[in-house]
C-alpha cells in the first residue's frame, strides 16, 4: 500500500483590471422578452415573437479598426421562454451564401477559418465565469466554460441546440439554451452578456462591448447586462443517467495436424451496469455521482508523437469530470501543476483500472468557489483519491485560495503520466502568484 501523502497550495493575486475610456460608458442593457408562443428551432426566426424582441442592433470591432462600427451589421434578439434562453442571430453579409467561409460541419471543431458568431453568458454575474456558445453559417455547434479571462475549456460540452440557415446577403441562427445549463443563483433576474462575430475574409473582430485591442471577449469587467423579464425556474432537482451493457464470448478452440479441434478455453457471458447521476443541493452547487463508471462513449485522444523526455498531458474529456475543471487546476500548467485528473483510472504502470464510484461537489458559495473530489478505483489500485479546493475571489481579478490532496486514504498520484512517482512529502507548501 502507498503511503499518505498530502500537498497544499496557496495563491494570492492581487490584479485590478485597468480603467479604460470606454469603462465611462454605463454597462449596455438588453432584455429577453417572454415569448408569448411556441418558438420552433428551425433557423428561419420567423415568429412575431422575434419581431418584437428587444435586440442588439450594432457591433464595434476591435479589429481591424479598433473602435468603428462593424461595416457587417449584426443583429441578435433573446426570447424567454420555459424551456429555455432562446438567442436569435441576423448575420447581414453583402455576398451569396458561397462567399461565405463555412468548412465546420463537427462540434467543437475549428472556427477559425469560419465565419462565426458567439455569446457569452455570465448567468452568476461575477466578471470571472460564465459558458460559450457560438455557430456558423452551417449551424456547427461550438460551446466552452470560461476558466480564466485568459482561457476557456472547449471540452465541456453542455446541452443545447441550434439551427442555422444562410440566404443571399444574410446568414440566421437560432439557439435554444436550457435554463438547467447555465447554473444561476436563486433569485437570478440578470446574466452577463457579451457577443463576438468573427468576419473571416476580412479577418474582423467585432463585440458588443470590451471592444479594446487589450480587451476583447474575456474581458468580463465591462460585460453588458441580459434582463430576463420572467421569473426563471429553479434547477432541477437530479438528473440520472444508467447504462447496461453485456458481452458474450464463444468458446475458444485450437486444431491438431489431424484436424481435430479440442476447446482451450470455454465461453464466457458477462454483464455490468452503472449510472452517472447529477443532483442540485444549492442553485450554485452540484453533486455528481458516478457508480461503475462507464466511458466507452468518450472522445478517443489524438494520437500525440513524442520525441521528448516530458510527459504528454492528455486533455480531461470525461463527463464526470468536465464541468468546473478549471477549479482543481492549480500551479503552471504541465509544469508545477498540482494534480491532473487523467491520473485517476491509470495504475502506476500506467495500466487503465476501473473506477468503482465517484463523487464531485463543486460550485460558488458567495465569493468562494469551493470543490471536492473523492473517486474509488478498483482492479490492481484499490485506491480512495481524494482532492479540495477552495478560492476566494479578490479585487476584480484576484484571489487566494488552497488546494490539498490526500494519497491513499489508499491513494492519489498528484502527477500526470503512465509511470511510477514518488508521493509528495508530507508538509510540502507550494505558493504561487500570477497575474
Amino acid at each position: 500500500m502507498r503511503r499518505t501523502g498530502w500537498a497544499a497550495s496557496l495563491c494570492a493575486v492581487a490584479a485590478v483590471g485597468p480603467a479604460y475610456a470606454q469603462d465611462a460608458a454605463p454597462p449596455p442593457v438588453v432584455r429577453a422578452l417572454t415569448a408569448p408562443g411556441p418558438i420552433r428551432l428551425d433557423g428561419v426566426l420567423d415568429e412575431p415573437a422575434w419581431s418584437a424582441a428587444d435586440s442588439i442592433a450594432g457591433l464595434t470591432q476591435r479589429d481591424p479598426d479598433e473602435g468603428q462600427p462593424s461595416p457587417f451589421r449584426t443583429v441578435v434578439k433573446f426570447l424567454a421562454t420555459n424551456g429555455g434562453l432562446y438567442v436569435g442571430l441576423w448575420a447581414y453579409d453583402a455576398t451569396s451564401p458561397g462567399g461565405l467561409r463555412r468548412t465546420q460541419l463537427r462540434r467543437d471543431g475549428d472556427m477559425d477559418s469560419d465565419d462565426f458568431i458567439a455569446v457569452l453568458i455570465d448567468a452568476q454575474r461575477d466578471r470571472r465565469s460564465g459558458f460559450l456558445f457560438g455557430t456558423n453559417p452551417n449551424g456547427a455547434m461550438w460551446d466552452a466554460e470560461v476558466v480564466t479571462q485568459e482561457s476557456v475549456n472547449e471540452d465541456w460540452n453542455g446541452v443545447w441546440d441550434v439551427r442555422a440557415r444562410a440566404a443571399p446577403g444574410v446568414w440566421t441562427a437560432e439557439l435554444l439554451i436550457p435554463w438547467q445549463v447555465l447554473r444561476y443563483p436563486a433569485g437570478a433576474r440578470a446574466f452577463g452578456l457579451n457577443v463576438v462575430r468573427y468576419a473571416r475574409r476580412r479577418n474582423e473582430e467585432s463585440l458588443w462591448t470590451s471592444w479594446r485591442h487589450q480587451q476583447g471577449l474575456g474581458f468580463q469587467e465591462n460585460e453588458g447586462t441580459l434582463l430576463i423579464e420572467r421569473e426563471l425556474p429553479g434547477r432541477g432537482t437530479f438528473e440520472v443517467r444508467p447504462y447496461a451493457a453485456a458481452r458474450g464470448d464463444a468458446p475458444s478452440r485450437a486444431y491438431d495436424a489431424a484436424g481435430v479441434d479440442s476447446v482451450t478455453s470455454a465461453g464466457s457471458v458477462s454483464a455490468r451496469a452503472g449510472l452517472d447521476a447529477k443532483l442540485a443541493v444549492a442553485p450554485t452547487l452540484t453533486l455528481d455521482l458516478t457508480v461503475n463508471t462507464d466511458f466507452a462513449q468518450v472522445e478517443a485522444d489524438r494520437q500525440v508523437v513524442n520525441l521528448s523526455r516530458f510527459l504528454v498531458f492528455f486533455p480531461e474529456k470525461r463527463q464526470f469530470f468536465l464541468e468546473s475543471a478549471s477549479l482543481f487546476q492549480l500551479g503552471q500548467s504541465e509544469q508545477t501543476q498540482l494534480f491532473h485528473s487523467r491520473r485517476i483510472g491509470l495504475s502506476a504502470a500506467g495500466a487503465v483500472v476501473p473506477i468503482v464510484a465517484g463523487a464531485r461537489v463543486f460550485g460558488r458559495l458567495g465569493r468562494e468557489r469551493v470543490g471536492l473530489l473523492a473517486v474509488r478505483t478498483g482492479g490492481d489500485e484499490q485506491a480512495l483519491d481524494l482532492v479540495a479546493r477552495v478560492q476566494h475571489d479578490m479585487f476584480t481579478r484576484g484571489y487566494i485560495g488552497a488546494m490539498a490532496g490526500f494519497e491513499n486514504v489508499m491513494g492519489l498520484a498528484l502527477h500526470a503520466g503512465p509511470r511510477p512517482a514518488p508521493a509528495m512529502a508530507p508538509g510540502l507548501t507550494i505558493v504561487e502568484c500570477g497575474p
